[in-house]
């Protein structure tokens, strides 16, 4: 059942994914917990837009996204959304503090 993660890369790309699937989880409860807080008034309304927020982008730029994984080399491409996510995570803690 385990025989792939013999391999070095899948291996390496498991535990890649699962950090950034840990982060991304992180940074989520972490917005909500925040605009829970800041909003003392209709929460319910806020944290529902936060999710609608984070929702519309995957919509609308899903059909880009496969077009662009096709056209473009896949390793270059998941490292530059992989940094782009990253410096936007930077960004909201930082407008955090």
């Amino acid at each position: 059942m385990l025989t792939a993660l013999r391999y070095r890369n899948f291996r390496l790309l498991w535990i890649g994914v699962g950090v950034s699937f840990a982060g991304s989880f992180m940074q989520q409860a972490a917005l909500l917990w925040h605009v829970s807080l800041l909003v003392p008034d209709h929460k319910g309304l806020a944290l529902g837009l936060v999710g609608l927020a984070r929702v519309v982008p995957i919509i609308v730029f899903s059909l880009l996204s496969g077009v662009a994984a096709d056209v473009f080399d896949r390793r270059k491409l998941m490292f530059v959304t992989q940094i782009g996510g990253a410096t936007v995570a930077a960004i909201l803690s930082v407008l955090a503090l």
